[in-house]
């Protein structure tokens, strides 16, 4: 990911697990799939970019990829969110 300057991470986690004491990915955009309807503006500078989508346990971010699609982005989900990144 530090290598890949096409790649853009959006982390879909909630509020309060992005305050957690859950570690964190720094470069990620940090949006929640709540908000992420209302906020798909941000994102617009991204368009053309892979986005992959993680949150907590890969629930959330399982669902905001077919959001950002219809939208014409470019995304994938993370499996398992950062539970399972952070066991590899």
């Amino acid at each position: 990911m530090q290598n890949n300057s096409n790649l853009v991470i959006l982390n879909a986690s909630t509020k309060v697990e992005l305050s957690d004491k859950l570690p964190k990915i720094e470069s990620a955009i940090n949006i929640p799939l709540q908000e992420l309807e209302n906020k798909m503006d941000e994102l617009k500078i991204y368009k053309y970019k892979k986005i992959a989508v993680i949150c907590r346990s890969g629930r959330r971010s399982s669902i905001a990829p077919d959001m950002l699609k219809k939208n014409g982005y470019n995304v994938k989900n993370v499996p398992g969110g950062m539970k399972a990144y952070l066991a590899n």
